[in-house]
């Protein structure tokens, strides 16, 4: 996984996450409905294409399907939270596989250079 590739990743995360917590901040707005970002199969078809298009994959706003409240709030906390801890897990992931990376590199040059 490319360097870019990574980067659009963590775009579309960081997206995800402001969505959720605009999700959470309308908890009790009425008529409120629930968003997520969606970015993962834009991103794999930017990724099978050589990921060599000028710009990245942009990541869509998209609605969440689920049931609503009597006052047309479609934001469900325990749905948010497992939602958000999930979101989070993968951006620490993807950052430490990052890091890992740049270590080895890192290590790869320095070896070189003895």
């Amino acid at each position: 996984m490319t360097t870019r590739i990574v980067s659009a990743a963590l775009d579309g995360l960081t997206a995800r996450q402001r969505a959720y917590a605009a999700n959470l901040a309308n908890i009790e707005t009425p008529g409120y409905q629930a968003q997520d970002v969606h970015f993962e199969a834009e991103l794999r078809r930017w990724q099978a294409a050589g990921a060599s298009a000028a710009s990245t994959p942009d990541p869509e706003l998209v609605v969440l399907e689920g049931g609503a409240r009597a006052d047309g709030n479609t934001v469900e906390i325990d749905r948010q939270m497992a939602l958000l801890a999930e979101n989070a897990l993968t951006y620490q992931a993807l950052t430490e596989a990052q890091r890992m990376r740049g270590q080895m590199l890192r290590d790869a040059i320095l070896e070189g250079k003895r």
